[in-house]
Formats: C-alpha cells, sequence, structure tokens
C-alpha cells in the first residue's frame, strides 16, 4: 500500500513539475503592398498637429481641492505699527479731512474715543494697512492678505466721512419742546 502512495504521488508531482511549451502566436495577416503605400502618402499629406498644454485656468492637481477654500491669512503685523493697528478698519471711524494740500490730512477716531491723524503711508489696522489715498470724502486703506495658495494679494477698504463730508442743510432750527397736541411752546418775554 505504502508502495502505492508513493508511486501515485511521484506520478502527480512529475505530470506538474513538467511545463507545457506556450502556444505559438498566430501569424499577423500582412497588407497588400499598396496598402501600406496609400496609407505612407496619407501620413506624409497630413502634418501631426502637436500638442501644447496650457495650465492657464486650470488647478493644480498636486495640490489639495480644499485649499481654494482656505481664508485669507493677513501678513505678519508691522512691529512699528502703532496706535492704530490696535483695531480693525471697521471699529475706526473717520471723522474729518483737510485736503486740497499736496499733503492731504484725516482724522480718525478709535473706539475709545481717542483722535489721530493719518497721512498717506501711515499704518493703520490690524491687517497692517496703508492709507494709499485721502480723498474729500474718504480715505482708502491697503491691506495685504495671504491667501490659501501662499499668494499676497492688495485688498482696498474705504472709509467714508460721516455725513459724506457734507455740512448739514441750512433748515430753520426745530423747536424741541412742544405741548401734547403737538403746539411748539413759545417763549414769551
Amino acid at each position: 500500500m505504502n508502495r502505492r502512495i508513493l508511486l501515485v504521488s511521484l506520478a502527480l508531482v512529475a505530470a506538474c513539475s513538467s511545463p507545457k511549451p506556450p502556444p505559438e502566436p498566430p501569424p499577423i495577416p500582412q497588407k497588400p503592398a499598396r496598402a501600406v503605400e496609400q496609407e505612407a502618402s496619407e501620413a506624409e499629406a497630413k502634418p501631426e498637429e502637436e500638442y501644447v498644454y496650457s495650465p492657464v485656468g486650470k488647478r493644480d492637481p498636486f495640490r489639495p481641492y480644499l485649499d481654494r477654500f482656505a481664508q485669507a491669512v493677513p501678513v505678519a503685523p508691522d512691529p512699528l505699527c502703532g496706535p492704530l493697528c490696535q483695531w480693525d478698519l471697521d471699529q475706526l471711524r473717520l471723522v474729518g479731512i483737510v485736503s486740497g494740500l499736496a499733503s492731504p490730512v484725516a482724522m480718525v477716531e478709535d473706539p475709545k474715543g481717542n483722535g489721530h491723524t493719518v497721512r498717506r503711508g501711515t499704518s493703520i489696522g490690524k491687517g497692517n494697512g496703508k492709507v494709499t489715498e485721502i480723498l474729500r470724502d474718504r480715505i482708502i486703506v491697503t491691506e495685504y492678505r495671504r491667501l490659501g495658495t501662499g499668494e499676497v494679494v492688495p485688498v482696498e477698504t474705504e472709509l467714508p466721512l460721516r455725513g459724506a463730508g457734507k455740512s448739514a442743510p441750512e433748515e430753520e432750527p426745530q423747536n424741541l419742546l412742544v405741548t401734547e397736541d403737538g403746539e411748539p411752546i413759545v417763549a414769551s418775554e
């Protein structure tokens, strides 16, 4: 019995170890000589168009997609900025402008009620902004923001003069003292 098992196992090993030769591939059909000549003449007649890749308007495939939506990060603050760099631009209020000079001057009030004079080039705001223009009715502050892609872009913000720089229309003064019926109380002499 042991002998039979040994013979069967040797036969199986011998059958598995001898590889069969791979089948020969089918022969490639030959084209007629005229067809080959026609294809060659057509290829010579049509010049090959060369493809050129243009990355304009396409996103960089090696950058994460969510970086496009990242919030702008302010540039590092200037250590020599001064007292106006403690507040955001929307917290400051433009209260006066002296224009018509070679170097116009404006007055900005902080939330504490302190007034500060500004000229072109004055640092202002938490975003390390600079006053770039002083016009008759507003000042323009330019801040530089860093996008999520690392690109630094200028952002202009206007601070309007309250009342648009115009004086109040001349009207008759209103009497604030009135009766219950709405009749004005006139002081008698």
